[in-house]
Protein backbone atom coordinates (compact mmCIF):
# COMPACT_ATOMS: atom_id res chain seq x y z
CA UNK A 1 0.00 0.00 0.00
CA UNK A 2 1.39 3.51 -1.32
CA UNK A 3 1.66 6.07 1.38
CA UNK A 4 -0.90 8.16 -0.17
CA UNK A 5 -3.52 4.96 -0.61
CA UNK A 6 -2.48 5.07 3.54
CA UNK A 7 -3.42 8.18 3.93
CA UNK A 8 -6.54 7.99 2.03
CA UNK A 9 -7.62 4.81 4.41
CA UNK A 10 -6.68 7.58 7.52
CA UNK A 11 -9.07 9.59 5.84
CA UNK A 12 -11.91 7.40 6.55
CA UNK A 13 -11.08 7.12 10.43
CA UNK A 14 -11.29 10.88 11.24
CA UNK A 15 -13.75 13.48 10.86
CA UNK A 16 -12.73 16.18 7.91
CA UNK A 17 -11.52 18.68 10.51
CA UNK A 18 -9.11 15.71 12.14
CA UNK A 19 -7.83 14.38 8.93
CA UNK A 20 -7.03 18.13 7.56
CA UNK A 21 -4.78 19.10 10.51
CA UNK A 22 -3.23 15.42 10.35
CA UNK A 23 -2.47 15.86 6.74
CA UNK A 24 -1.36 19.14 6.70
CA UNK A 25 1.38 17.60 9.81
CA UNK A 26 2.25 15.35 7.34
CA UNK A 27 2.95 17.62 4.53
CA UNK A 28 5.18 20.02 6.68
CA UNK A 29 7.24 17.07 7.56
CA UNK A 30 10.82 16.51 5.18
CA UNK A 31 9.88 13.38 2.96
CA UNK A 32 11.66 10.51 4.91
CA UNK A 33 9.56 11.54 7.82
CA UNK A 34 6.59 12.43 5.76
CA UNK A 35 6.09 8.24 4.93
CA UNK A 36 7.07 7.35 8.39
CA UNK A 37 4.37 9.70 9.67
CA UNK A 38 1.89 8.00 7.68
CA UNK A 39 2.62 4.18 8.09
CA UNK A 40 2.99 5.09 12.00
CA UNK A 41 -0.68 7.11 11.86
CA UNK A 42 -1.83 4.07 9.20
CA UNK A 43 -0.50 1.27 12.13
CA UNK A 44 -2.38 3.09 14.69
CA UNK A 45 -5.05 4.98 13.99
CA UNK A 46 -7.99 2.54 14.44
CA UNK A 47 -6.60 3.04 18.18
CA UNK A 48 -6.47 6.94 18.13
CA UNK A 49 -9.65 7.66 15.74
CA UNK A 50 -12.34 6.86 18.82
CA UNK A 51 -10.75 8.67 21.49
CA UNK A 52 -10.07 11.39 19.19
CA UNK A 53 -13.79 11.63 17.68
CA UNK A 54 -15.13 11.56 21.20
CA UNK A 55 -12.69 13.90 22.58
CA UNK A 56 -11.83 11.44 25.35
CA UNK A 57 -8.78 12.40 26.62
CA UNK A 58 -8.53 9.91 29.56
CA UNK A 59 -8.86 6.87 27.29
CA UNK A 60 -6.18 8.49 24.09
CA UNK A 61 -3.47 9.27 27.44
CA UNK A 62 -4.52 5.21 27.70
CA UNK A 63 -4.05 4.31 24.07
CA UNK A 64 -1.20 6.53 23.89
CA UNK A 65 0.62 4.55 26.63
CA UNK A 66 -0.29 1.26 24.93
CA UNK A 67 1.04 2.60 21.86
CA UNK A 68 4.61 3.46 23.29
CA UNK A 69 4.56 0.00 24.53
CA UNK A 70 3.95 -1.40 21.48
CA UNK A 71 6.38 0.91 20.41
CA UNK A 72 9.35 0.09 22.53
CA UNK A 73 8.17 -3.88 21.59
CA UNK A 74 8.92 -3.32 18.16
CA UNK A 75 11.61 -0.63 17.78
CA UNK A 76 15.19 -0.04 19.51
CA UNK A 77 15.13 2.48 22.00
CA UNK A 78 16.62 5.48 19.34
CA UNK A 79 13.31 4.10 16.46
CA UNK A 80 10.59 3.91 19.09
CA UNK A 81 11.51 7.17 20.94
CA UNK A 82 11.45 9.00 17.08
CA UNK A 83 8.14 7.40 16.74
CA UNK A 84 6.63 8.53 20.16
CA UNK A 85 7.73 11.81 19.45
CA UNK A 86 6.44 12.50 16.14
CA UNK A 87 3.01 11.38 17.65
CA UNK A 88 2.97 13.39 20.34
CA UNK A 89 3.91 16.62 18.01
CA UNK A 90 0.78 15.27 16.12
CA UNK A 91 -1.42 15.27 19.45
CA UNK A 92 0.07 18.49 20.25
CA UNK A 93 -1.26 19.94 16.61
CA UNK A 94 -4.49 18.89 17.04
CA UNK A 95 -4.59 20.66 20.66
CA UNK A 96 -3.22 23.73 19.10
CA UNK A 97 -6.20 23.24 16.82
CA UNK A 98 -9.02 22.91 19.10
CA UNK A 99 -9.72 19.18 17.77
CA UNK A 100 -8.57 18.04 21.20
CA UNK A 101 -8.78 19.45 24.62
CA UNK A 102 -5.79 20.91 26.23
CA UNK A 103 -5.90 18.74 29.15
CA UNK A 104 -4.42 15.84 27.47
CA UNK A 105 -1.51 13.89 29.21
CA UNK A 106 0.93 12.76 26.69
CA UNK A 107 2.92 9.67 28.13
CA UNK A 108 6.76 10.75 28.36
CA UNK A 109 8.98 9.52 25.97
CA UNK A 110 11.42 7.02 27.62
CA UNK A 111 14.22 8.72 28.30
CA UNK A 112 16.84 5.74 29.28
CA UNK A 113 17.29 2.14 28.52
CA UNK A 114 16.13 1.29 31.88
CA UNK A 115 12.62 3.16 30.99
CA UNK A 116 12.73 2.07 27.51
CA UNK A 117 13.02 -1.89 28.86
CA UNK A 118 10.10 -1.14 31.41
CA UNK A 119 7.85 0.00 28.43
CA UNK A 120 8.49 -3.06 26.63
CA UNK A 121 7.30 -5.18 29.67
CA UNK A 122 4.04 -3.53 29.15
CA UNK A 123 1.53 -5.41 27.45
CA UNK A 124 -1.77 -4.48 25.48
CA UNK A 125 -4.66 -5.52 25.79
CA UNK A 126 -5.64 -8.49 23.24
CA UNK A 127 -8.22 -6.83 21.66
CA UNK A 128 -6.00 -3.95 20.89
CA UNK A 129 -3.05 -5.47 19.73
CA UNK A 130 -4.88 -7.72 17.05
CA UNK A 131 -5.68 -4.22 15.60
CA UNK A 132 -2.02 -3.79 15.10
CA UNK A 133 -1.38 -6.68 14.22
CA UNK A 134 -3.80 -6.65 11.25
CA UNK A 135 -2.41 -3.91 9.91
CA UNK A 136 0.59 -5.18 10.19
CA UNK A 137 -0.07 -8.30 8.64
CA UNK A 138 -1.77 -5.99 5.38
CA UNK A 139 2.15 -4.93 5.10
CA UNK A 140 3.92 -8.74 5.65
Amino acid sequence: MSPEEKLQAISSFLCPESFRIVADFVKNMPRTSETRTICLMHKYIELLAPPIKKNDNSELTKTLVQIRSHLCQAYSFTSARSRLSILRSLISQLVDEKIITDDIILPALPISETEYEAYKTQRLPAKKLSKIQAVENLHA
